[in-house]
């Protein structure tokens, strides 16, 4: 394996710009020094995505019906040796990337159950789950477990999740808490999120999108990305650990 193999990003996302806004400056702040690129793929035609960086690439896209399919969509656009899952709501810290290439299983995987949780602003705390959005892996793996399982309910992660474990068995690895690298976000997003909307998420989504937009809290139309943070995670980050020792 070459010393910083290219590294793939992908990030579906529906009617969530904020929180996109905040994905993507996480991954322009990683400090991988391979090459790298972030593949956002939208299908909410009320919105059409713009970004002015080289390395995010977006796909404004016809929506598509079947969650497993828009991922598995997804993932067909990236062009890197491993891929990883990148969703639009979380918070993914600098070293994110390069922590995940340099502790590869031997399978050439790499996943944690353990992340930070914000509860508030500016307020976390730790996290043990399964965090799909933790996981990386090799192209060949993802290919020899056929990609998403065919679903359009919410549990895709827990489905792609058995397919790797009968494959390669458990993957989650322990890791020292100074390089956790995940913020989950749940109820601090102020948006739908799927653990919320367990029944018909599918067709309940676009009508909170809609009072989204009634209420001028959703934009509508070309919206250039402007990443941002709304506040410093690393140093949110970095006091709690040092009042948790």
């Amino acid at each position: 394996m070459s010393e910083f193999p290219s590294v793939s990003c992908f990030c579906p996302t529906y009617g969530r710009t904020k929180l996109l806004m905040e994905s993507v400056n996480c991954f322009l702040h990683q400090d991988y020094k391979g090459k790298k690129e972030l593949i956002i793929l939208n299908d909410f035609d009320q919105q059409q995505l713009v970004s002015n960086h080289p390395e995010v690439k977006v796909i404004n896209s016809k929506k598509i019906k079947k969650l497993s399919d828009k991922f598995n969509e997804c993932i067909s656009h990236c062009s890197g040796e491993y891929i990883f899952v990148w969703e639009d709501d979380d918070i993914f810290l600098p070293w994110r990337i390069s922590f995940s290439i340099n502790n590869l299983d031997k399978n050439k995987c790499f996943h944690t159950r353990q992340a930070f949780k914000e509860i508030d602003y500016k307020k976390i705390v730790f996290s043990d789950n399964l965090h799909h959005s933790a996981l990386c892996m090799h192209r060949d793996c993802w290919e020899k477990i056929g990609f998403y399982s065919e679903t359009d309910s919410t549990n895709i992660d827990t489905l792609l999740f058995d397919k790797i474990k009968d494959e390669y068995g458990i993957i989650h690895q322990q890791i020292n808490n100074e390089n956790i690298y995940n913020i989950y976000r749940y109820e601090t997003t102020n948006h739908y999120h799927a653990s919320q909307i367990s029944r018909n998420f599918l067709e309940k989504v676009p009508l909170y999108l809609q009072e989204k937009i009634k209420n001028k809290e959703e934009p509508t139309d070309a919206i250039i990305i402007k990443p941002y943070w709304k506040y410093n995670y690393v140093e949110t980050v970095n006091l709690f650990l040092k009042n948790s020792r």
